[in-house]
């Protein structure tokens, strides 16, 4: 399984018999814990049952391999093999400037270098929420590349939108809101210009 540095994976444990009476405490080790870390360190399954509702993560703390292993009393020990790759990974958004008429809202396009490997929260903010807002949050789901982040003008200027996650580098956009200009003069009508009679 590929991991990226700054990421954390479920990692379920089964046995493949029942427990016995009494039930069964499972210990769980890294071979590498500066590559790999897994909690809890110990997870117990109840008599009768083949997994628990404790949940078990790996997280990715370094590149490189580690092996993930699951050992108990009277059951044979299992290993799982975890990559943890460098965290290369990143965001940008595109187009990378947006300009926006008047209060409409616009999409920019939030995207991820490589699938999602779980649900990665991205936070959003703007630079000058009395120019442009952002929702707090988007989040890209699993295997993911792209998001769509709706951006709502508010008043004319300019604003820079950011998006912030954990072990990413941010991402900032660009926007523009123009506004219509005030205090122009228009006609209501359209005059008839022609001679006037003489008398």
């Amino acid at each position: 399984s590929d991991l990226p540095v700054g990421y954390a994976i479920s990692f379920p444990v089964t046995l493949g018999t029942p427990a016995p009476t009494g039930g069964v405490s499972i210990t769980l080790s890294s071979s590498n814990s500066s590559i790999a870390a897994v909690s809890p360190g110990t997870i117990n399954i109840a008599a009768g049952a083949t997994s628990t509702q404790t949940a078990v993560y790996v997280s990715g703390v370094g590149a490189g391999s580690a092996s993930i292993t699951a050992s108990a009393f009277g059951f044979p020990t299992a290993s799982g093999q975890v990559q943890v790759t460098s965290g290369a990974e990143t965001m940008s958004f595109s187009p990378a400037s947006l300009t926006i008429n008047g209060t409409s809202t616009q999409n920019l396009q939030l995207n991820l270098s490589v699938p999602a490997p779980v649900v990665l929260a991205v936070t959003l903010s703007s630079s000058n929420a009395s120019v442009a807002t952002v929702p707090a949050t988007v989040n890209f789901g699993v295997g993911a590349t792209s998001v769509t982040v709706p951006v709502t003008g508010v008043g004319g200027g300019s604003a820079t939108i950011t998006a912030t996650a954990t072990g990413l580098a941010s991402a900032a956009a660009g926007v523009t809101v123009a506004t219509a200009a005030q205090g122009a003069i228009t006609f209501s009508y359209s005059p008839t210009v022609g001679r006037s009679e003489e008398h």
